[in-house]
């Protein structure tokens, strides 16, 4: 059996894929250049004032493409800057009704760290299949350990983890998925996490607990909204 045939993701390539073709350039300069933003996606920094960024804003704002362009614009810095760090993601969506549990988001961002290692996947691979498709603490476990080399004292540069549309999930699924990050968190001193969702105030008190950095997107992102609506009349 194949590694992927064992984890089963969710897989997010052709959303990501669909945010690149229809983001307007610039869209999220206004991201780039916020000072916290700057300074959490800094890869020279080993010390930052939140590994944490919560991106919050009402219906409409533009979260997901924002959050997308975060992806790319740390994958790029990475490129540039000759880094291989991971960079994970997970755009979920509620039209997705198998990838609305942490399970499903926890598969995906493991099998992203893994997919192009042939190390990591013989590490896997001496995993039970069992837990690869049915435990939440064993796959949280599994990211700990794919993160850890990559994350501890001997390495300055951090990798990263963005979560959007984490409000599409029911409460306790959401609230599931932020505890398994912040347990990896715990474990990655040097991982660093972005939640990208509507201000619910579950999300937004593990984002206080977390000292997460809020970044509002409806009040940043009033002029590529409008860019964006004239580009597509």
């Amino acid at each position: 059996m194949s590694l992927r045939a064992a984890i089963a993701p969710e897989t997010y390539d052709e959303r990501l894929a669909w945010y690149q073709e229809n983001c307007l350039a610039g869209t999220a300069q206004w991201l780039f250049d916020n000072r916290n933003f700057h300074r959490w996606a800094d890869l020279t920094k080993g010390v930052v004032p939140s590994r944490w960024i919560y991106l919050h804003g009402i219906p409409g704002s533009g979260k997901s493409h924002v959050a997308a362009a975060a992806v790319d614009h740390i994958r790029l810095k990475m490129k540039v800057e000759s880094h291989s760090r991971p960079v994970l993601y997970g755009l979920i969506n509620h039209t997705s009704k198998l990838g609305l549990t942490t399970l499903s988001v926890l598969k995906a961002l493991l099998f992203q760290v893994v997919e192009d290692d042939p190390d990591l996947q013989c590490f896997l691979i001496q995993s039970k299949m069992s837990d690869l498709r049915g435990s939440v603490t064993r796959i949280t476990e599994l990211l700990e350990a794919t993160l850890l080399p990559m994350s501890g004292a001997e390495y300055s540069v951090p990798s990263y983890i963005v979560v959007d549309g984490i409000d599409e999930m029911e409460e306790t699924e959401r609230l599931q998925l932020l505890r398994q990050l912040c347990v990896i968190a715990d474990a990655c001193a040097n991982l660093r996490i972005m939640v990208s969702s509507r201000e619910e105030h579950d999300i937004a008190a593990t984002a206080k607990k977390q000292k997460a950095k809020a970044i509002c997107v409806n009040a940043n992102n009033e002029h590529s909204i409008e860019a964006y609506v004239n580009h597509r009349m």
